[in-house]
Protein backbone atom coordinates (compact mmCIF):
# COMPACT_ATOMS: atom_id res chain seq x y z
CA UNK A 1 0.00 0.00 0.00
CA UNK A 2 1.26 3.24 -0.72
CA UNK A 3 2.45 5.71 2.45
CA UNK A 4 0.93 9.49 2.43
CA UNK A 5 3.28 11.84 1.35
CA UNK A 6 3.28 15.09 4.20
CA UNK A 7 4.02 18.72 3.25
CA UNK A 8 2.40 21.52 4.02
CA UNK A 9 1.32 24.76 2.08
CA UNK A 10 1.85 25.49 -1.83
CA UNK A 11 -0.48 25.53 -4.03
CA UNK A 12 -3.82 23.43 -4.08
CA UNK A 13 -3.53 20.07 -5.13
CA UNK A 14 -7.35 18.06 -6.53
CA UNK A 15 -8.71 15.33 -3.94
CA UNK A 16 -10.93 12.70 -5.55
CA UNK A 17 -13.72 14.60 -4.00
CA UNK A 18 -14.83 18.30 -3.63
CA UNK A 19 -13.38 18.05 0.26
CA UNK A 20 -10.37 18.04 2.29
CA UNK A 21 -10.08 15.20 4.92
CA UNK A 22 -8.56 17.37 7.21
CA UNK A 23 -11.88 19.28 8.10
CA UNK A 24 -14.55 16.85 7.18
CA UNK A 25 -15.87 17.04 10.74
CA UNK A 26 -16.23 20.07 11.33
CA UNK A 27 -20.19 22.38 11.01
CA UNK A 28 -22.18 22.19 8.44
CA UNK A 29 -23.15 19.80 5.08
CA UNK A 30 -23.60 22.97 3.12
CA UNK A 31 -23.17 22.83 -1.19
CA UNK A 32 -22.24 25.63 -1.65
CA UNK A 33 -24.59 26.44 -4.95
CA UNK A 34 -26.30 29.68 -3.04
CA UNK A 35 -23.23 30.75 -1.33
CA UNK A 36 -22.64 32.85 -4.65
CA UNK A 37 -24.71 35.68 -6.16
CA UNK A 38 -27.28 35.30 -8.47
CA UNK A 39 -25.70 38.31 -10.71
CA UNK A 40 -22.46 37.69 -10.00
CA UNK A 41 -19.93 36.59 -13.00
CA UNK A 42 -17.32 34.14 -13.38
CA UNK A 43 -13.72 35.19 -15.00
CA UNK A 44 -10.57 33.44 -15.33
CA UNK A 45 -8.78 35.05 -12.93
CA UNK A 46 -9.15 37.97 -10.30
CA UNK A 47 -7.26 40.60 -12.52
CA UNK A 48 -9.80 39.76 -15.61
CA UNK A 49 -12.17 40.70 -13.48
CA UNK A 50 -10.91 44.18 -11.93
CA UNK A 51 -9.65 44.76 -15.72
CA UNK A 52 -13.49 44.13 -16.83
CA UNK A 53 -14.55 46.68 -14.12
CA UNK A 54 -12.21 49.18 -15.01
CA UNK A 55 -12.83 48.87 -18.38
CA UNK A 56 -16.41 49.47 -17.39
CA UNK A 57 -15.72 52.93 -16.35
CA UNK A 58 -14.36 55.06 -19.08
CA UNK A 59 -11.21 56.76 -18.36
CA UNK A 60 -10.82 56.88 -14.95
CA UNK A 61 -8.85 59.61 -13.50
CA UNK A 62 -7.22 57.50 -11.47
CA UNK A 63 -7.19 54.55 -9.36
CA UNK A 64 -6.06 55.04 -5.61
CA UNK A 65 -4.85 51.70 -4.04
CA UNK A 66 -3.15 50.50 -0.83
CA UNK A 67 0.06 51.09 -0.27
CA UNK A 68 0.52 47.45 0.72
CA UNK A 69 -0.95 45.53 -2.41
CA UNK A 70 0.51 42.88 -4.57
CA UNK A 71 2.26 44.91 -7.20
CA UNK A 72 1.99 42.27 -9.88
CA UNK A 73 -1.47 42.88 -10.15
CA UNK A 74 -1.16 46.66 -10.76
CA UNK A 75 1.50 46.04 -13.07
CA UNK A 76 -1.02 43.96 -15.46
CA UNK A 77 -3.61 47.00 -15.26
CA UNK A 78 -0.33 49.17 -16.61
CA UNK A 79 -1.86 48.86 -20.34
CA UNK A 80 -5.07 50.45 -19.80
CA UNK A 81 -3.49 54.05 -19.06
CA UNK A 82 -4.99 54.35 -15.25
CA UNK A 83 -2.66 56.55 -13.03
CA UNK A 84 -1.98 54.55 -9.71
CA UNK A 85 -1.94 56.77 -6.67
CA UNK A 86 -0.99 54.83 -3.27
CA UNK A 87 -2.98 55.56 -0.31
CA UNK A 88 -1.98 54.70 3.32
CA UNK A 89 -3.01 51.22 4.49
CA UNK A 90 -1.14 48.10 6.22
CA UNK A 91 -2.43 44.83 7.98
CA UNK A 92 -0.92 46.20 11.10
CA UNK A 93 -4.22 48.45 11.32
CA UNK A 94 -8.11 48.28 11.52
CA UNK A 95 -9.59 49.13 8.40
CA UNK A 96 -10.99 52.62 9.29
CA UNK A 97 -11.34 53.16 5.40
CA UNK A 98 -9.34 55.41 2.79
CA UNK A 99 -8.24 59.10 3.55
CA UNK A 100 -9.86 60.46 0.32
CA UNK A 101 -8.92 64.16 0.70
CA UNK A 102 -8.04 64.73 -2.91
CA UNK A 103 -10.41 62.10 -4.45
CA UNK A 104 -12.23 63.64 -7.29
CA UNK A 105 -14.96 62.64 -9.13
CA UNK A 106 -13.45 60.82 -12.29
CA UNK A 107 -11.51 58.79 -9.35
CA UNK A 108 -11.92 55.16 -8.34
CA UNK A 109 -10.70 54.00 -5.07
CA UNK A 110 -9.82 50.23 -4.46
CA UNK A 111 -10.34 49.09 -1.24
CA UNK A 112 -8.58 45.44 -0.07
CA UNK A 113 -9.65 42.88 2.82
CA UNK A 114 -6.05 42.46 3.12
CA UNK A 115 -5.48 38.71 4.23
CA UNK A 116 -8.84 38.46 5.05
CA UNK A 117 -8.64 40.16 8.93
CA UNK A 118 -10.64 42.77 8.77
CA UNK A 119 -14.37 43.47 8.96
CA UNK A 120 -16.30 46.38 7.16
CA UNK A 121 -16.10 49.23 9.42
CA UNK A 122 -16.87 52.13 7.15
CA UNK A 123 -19.14 53.09 4.39
CA UNK A 124 -17.78 54.79 0.94
CA UNK A 125 -18.78 58.60 0.37
CA UNK A 126 -20.96 59.66 -1.85
CA UNK A 127 -19.47 60.42 -5.09
CA UNK A 128 -16.53 57.76 -4.86
CA UNK A 129 -16.08 54.78 -7.10
CA UNK A 130 -14.94 52.05 -4.83
CA UNK A 131 -13.98 48.70 -5.76
CA UNK A 132 -13.42 46.08 -2.84
CA UNK A 133 -10.98 43.03 -3.04
CA UNK A 134 -12.45 39.95 -0.95
CA UNK A 135 -9.69 37.73 -2.34
CA UNK A 136 -8.51 36.76 0.70
CA UNK A 137 -12.31 36.35 1.93
CA UNK A 138 -14.22 35.80 -0.36
CA UNK A 139 -17.77 34.68 1.62
CA UNK A 140 -17.04 37.50 4.70
CA UNK A 141 -19.81 39.18 6.31
CA UNK A 142 -18.07 42.29 4.62
CA UNK A 143 -17.98 40.81 0.93
CA UNK A 144 -21.93 39.58 1.81
CA UNK A 145 -23.05 43.18 3.17
CA UNK A 146 -20.92 45.41 0.84
CA UNK A 147 -22.48 48.42 -0.45
CA UNK A 148 -19.49 49.16 -2.71
CA UNK A 149 -19.65 50.02 -6.17
CA UNK A 150 -17.86 46.68 -7.65
CA UNK A 151 -16.40 43.42 -5.30
CA UNK A 152 -14.59 40.89 -7.28
CA UNK A 153 -11.99 38.40 -5.31
CA UNK A 154 -9.76 35.75 -7.12
CA UNK A 155 -10.85 31.81 -5.96
CA UNK A 156 -7.71 29.93 -7.12
CA UNK A 157 -6.07 31.42 -4.00
CA UNK A 158 -9.10 30.27 -1.78
CA UNK A 159 -10.48 27.77 -2.92
CA UNK A 160 -8.87 24.24 -5.14
CA UNK A 161 -9.39 25.30 -8.42
CA UNK A 162 -6.85 25.53 -11.30
CA UNK A 163 -8.24 29.19 -12.15
CA UNK A 164 -11.22 31.58 -11.84
CA UNK A 165 -12.00 35.40 -10.43
CA UNK A 166 -15.49 36.83 -9.58
CA UNK A 167 -16.99 39.97 -9.50
CA UNK A 168 -20.73 41.94 -8.49
CA UNK A 169 -22.12 44.73 -8.10
CA UNK A 170 -23.98 45.62 -4.41
CA UNK A 171 -25.35 47.94 -6.40
CA UNK A 172 -26.88 46.21 -8.95
CA UNK A 173 -24.58 47.11 -11.91
CA UNK A 174 -24.18 45.06 -15.22
CA UNK A 175 -20.87 43.77 -16.47
CA UNK A 176 -20.17 42.89 -19.99
CA UNK A 177 -18.77 39.09 -20.11
CA UNK A 178 -16.33 37.64 -22.67
CA UNK A 179 -16.68 34.45 -23.96
CA UNK A 180 -13.15 31.54 -22.46
CA UNK A 181 -10.95 31.65 -25.22
CA UNK A 182 -9.90 27.73 -26.39
CA UNK A 183 -6.08 28.98 -25.70
CA UNK A 184 -7.21 29.82 -21.80
CA UNK A 185 -9.27 26.82 -21.30
CA UNK A 186 -6.54 25.08 -22.40
CA UNK A 187 -3.85 26.65 -19.48
CA UNK A 188 -6.68 26.19 -17.42
CA UNK A 189 -6.79 22.54 -18.29
CA UNK A 190 -2.80 21.96 -18.04
CA UNK A 191 -3.31 23.61 -14.61
CA UNK A 192 -6.02 21.48 -13.16
CA UNK A 193 -3.79 18.16 -14.52
CA UNK A 194 -1.14 19.71 -12.25
CA UNK A 195 -3.19 19.83 -9.18
CA UNK A 196 -4.51 16.02 -9.97
CA UNK A 197 -0.89 14.45 -10.27
CA UNK A 198 0.03 16.70 -7.15
CA UNK A 199 -2.97 14.78 -5.34
CA UNK A 200 -1.57 11.37 -6.64
CA UNK A 201 2.03 12.63 -5.54
CA UNK A 202 0.39 13.69 -2.20
CA UNK A 203 -1.46 10.15 -2.14
CA UNK A 204 1.58 8.30 -1.89
CA UNK A 205 1.41 7.50 -6.03
CA UNK A 206 4.82 6.54 -8.74
CA UNK A 207 4.14 10.49 -9.80
CA UNK A 208 7.56 12.85 -10.69
CA UNK A 209 7.18 16.05 -8.43
CA UNK A 210 8.71 17.45 -11.26
CA UNK A 211 6.37 16.48 -13.54
CA UNK A 212 3.42 18.35 -12.15
CA UNK A 213 5.51 21.05 -10.72
CA UNK A 214 6.36 21.70 -14.85
CA UNK A 215 2.67 21.90 -15.83
CA UNK A 216 1.91 24.09 -13.25
CA UNK A 217 4.04 26.27 -14.05
CA UNK A 218 4.01 25.96 -17.83
CA UNK A 219 0.54 26.89 -17.20
CA UNK A 220 0.97 30.35 -15.68
CA UNK A 221 1.87 32.40 -18.99
CA UNK A 222 -1.58 31.66 -20.31
CA UNK A 223 -3.51 32.15 -17.18
CA UNK A 224 -1.69 35.18 -16.39
CA UNK A 225 -2.88 36.58 -20.19
CA UNK A 226 -6.37 35.46 -19.73
CA UNK A 227 -9.60 37.64 -19.94
CA UNK A 228 -12.16 36.42 -20.78
CA UNK A 229 -14.95 34.37 -18.62
CA UNK A 230 -14.72 30.87 -16.60
CA UNK A 231 -15.84 28.04 -18.46
CA UNK A 232 -18.97 26.58 -17.22
CA UNK A 233 -17.13 23.65 -15.63
CA UNK A 234 -15.51 25.80 -13.21
CA UNK A 235 -17.83 27.36 -12.68
CA UNK A 236 -19.90 24.13 -11.36
CA UNK A 237 -16.73 23.33 -9.10
CA UNK A 238 -17.17 25.98 -7.14
CA UNK A 239 -20.75 25.79 -7.27
CA UNK A 240 -20.11 22.09 -5.35
CA UNK A 241 -17.47 23.11 -2.41
CA UNK A 242 -19.06 23.21 1.29
CA UNK A 243 -17.79 27.14 1.69
CA UNK A 244 -18.56 27.48 5.32
CA UNK A 245 -17.30 24.53 6.35
CA UNK A 246 -13.96 25.35 4.89
CA UNK A 247 -14.28 28.99 6.05
CA UNK A 248 -14.85 27.39 9.10
CA UNK A 249 -11.24 25.21 8.95
CA UNK A 250 -9.25 28.36 8.02
CA UNK A 251 -10.39 29.92 11.71
CA UNK A 252 -9.82 27.14 13.51
CA UNK A 253 -6.50 26.16 11.93
CA UNK A 254 -5.57 29.69 12.88
CA UNK A 255 -6.52 29.22 16.14
CA UNK A 256 -4.34 25.92 16.91
CA UNK A 257 -1.50 27.48 15.31
CA UNK A 258 -2.50 30.81 17.39
CA UNK A 259 -2.62 28.76 21.01
CA UNK A 260 0.61 26.97 19.96
CA UNK A 261 2.73 30.01 19.03
CA UNK A 262 1.85 32.07 22.40
CA UNK A 263 5.21 31.24 24.23
CA UNK A 264 7.04 31.78 21.49
CA UNK A 265 8.83 34.91 21.75
CA UNK A 266 9.84 37.07 18.17
CA UNK A 267 6.83 35.94 16.06
CA UNK A 268 3.79 38.17 16.06
CA UNK A 269 0.72 36.50 14.62
CA UNK A 270 -1.62 38.82 13.32
CA UNK A 271 -5.46 37.96 14.26
CA UNK A 272 -8.24 38.43 12.35
CA UNK A 273 -11.37 40.60 13.59
CA UNK A 274 -14.33 39.00 15.08
CA UNK A 275 -16.04 37.04 12.27
CA UNK A 276 -13.04 38.03 9.72
CA UNK A 277 -11.56 34.11 8.67
CA UNK A 278 -7.87 34.67 8.05
CA UNK A 279 -6.84 33.84 4.43
CA UNK A 280 -3.70 32.35 6.13
CA UNK A 281 -1.51 32.51 9.53
CA UNK A 282 0.26 35.77 8.64
CA UNK A 283 3.15 36.01 10.70
CA UNK A 284 5.34 39.25 11.17
CA UNK A 285 9.27 38.49 12.37
CA UNK A 286 11.15 40.98 13.22
CA UNK A 287 14.00 41.19 10.94
CA UNK A 288 14.04 40.39 6.75
CA UNK A 289 16.62 38.41 8.09
CA UNK A 290 14.53 36.32 10.86
CA UNK A 291 11.84 35.97 8.41
CA UNK A 292 13.86 34.17 5.87
CA UNK A 293 15.34 32.13 8.15
CA UNK A 294 12.49 31.00 9.41
CA UNK A 295 11.25 30.37 5.75
CA UNK A 296 13.90 28.10 5.38
CA UNK A 297 13.97 26.34 8.14
CA UNK A 298 10.07 25.81 7.04
CA UNK A 299 11.20 24.36 4.11
CA UNK A 300 13.76 21.85 4.90
CA UNK A 301 10.60 20.42 6.94
CA UNK A 302 8.38 20.21 4.35
CA UNK A 303 6.65 23.48 4.90
CA UNK A 304 6.25 25.77 2.21
CA UNK A 305 4.94 29.06 3.43
CA UNK A 306 4.38 32.24 0.70
CA UNK A 307 5.70 35.70 0.54
CA UNK A 308 2.53 38.42 0.48
CA UNK A 309 3.89 40.59 -0.55
CA UNK A 310 7.53 41.45 -2.21
CA UNK A 311 7.53 45.15 -2.63
CA UNK A 312 11.00 45.70 -3.60
CA UNK A 313 10.43 46.06 -7.29
CA UNK A 314 7.15 47.77 -7.40
CA UNK A 315 4.83 48.86 -10.29
CA UNK A 316 3.70 52.07 -8.43
CA UNK A 317 6.28 54.42 -7.75
CA UNK A 318 6.69 55.86 -3.45
CA UNK A 319 6.19 52.99 -2.01
CA UNK A 320 6.82 54.19 1.94
CA UNK A 321 10.15 52.72 3.73
CA UNK A 322 7.24 51.61 6.65
CA UNK A 323 5.72 49.68 3.61
CA UNK A 324 8.78 48.04 2.29
CA UNK A 325 10.51 47.12 5.88
CA UNK A 326 6.92 45.32 6.57
CA UNK A 327 6.67 43.39 3.39
CA UNK A 328 10.33 42.10 4.29
CA UNK A 329 9.43 40.69 7.34
CA UNK A 330 6.49 38.76 6.92
CA UNK A 331 5.54 35.31 6.13
CA UNK A 332 2.22 33.75 5.18
CA UNK A 333 1.67 30.15 6.48
CA UNK A 334 -1.05 28.41 4.77
CA UNK A 335 -3.80 27.49 7.35
CA UNK A 336 -6.83 26.41 5.06
CA UNK A 337 -9.03 23.24 5.04
CA UNK A 338 -6.57 20.74 3.81
CA UNK A 339 -5.09 20.79 6.87
CA UNK A 340 -5.98 19.19 10.76
CA UNK A 341 -5.01 20.41 14.23
CA UNK A 342 -2.18 18.33 13.93
CA UNK A 343 -0.76 19.15 10.66
CA UNK A 344 -1.15 22.98 12.21
CA UNK A 345 1.17 21.46 15.74
CA UNK A 346 3.45 20.41 13.16
CA UNK A 347 4.05 23.76 12.06
CA UNK A 348 3.59 25.29 15.08
CA UNK A 349 7.03 23.29 16.19
CA UNK A 350 9.28 23.91 13.65
CA UNK A 351 8.31 27.68 14.19
CA UNK A 352 9.46 26.91 18.03
CA UNK A 353 12.47 25.17 17.59
CA UNK A 354 14.06 27.93 15.45
CA UNK A 355 13.12 30.41 17.88
CA UNK A 356 14.28 28.35 21.37
CA UNK A 357 17.64 27.62 19.00
CA UNK A 358 17.74 31.58 18.32
CA UNK A 359 16.91 32.06 22.43
CA UNK A 360 19.93 29.50 23.53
Amino acid sequence: MAMQRWEQGSEFHRPPTPDYAGQAGLASDDAGASAWRQDATFWMSGRAALRAILTQHRDPKRLWVPSNFCQKVLGDLMDLGVALKLYPDTPLEPMAGPDLTGIEGSDIVLVSNTFGLRVQSWSPPEGAVVIEDHTHDPLSPWALSSKADWCFASLRKWFPVPAGGVAWSPKRRTLAIGACSEAEESAATEKLTSMVLKGLYLNGNAVDKDDYRRLSLGSEDGLGAARGAAPSWLVALLRSFPTDRWREARAANLLVLEQALSPVSGVTLLRPSDDAAAFSAVLVLESAAERDSLRHALIRDQIYPAILWELDDPAVTDISERDLELSRCILSVHCDMRYDSDDMKRVAQTITDLAMGRAA
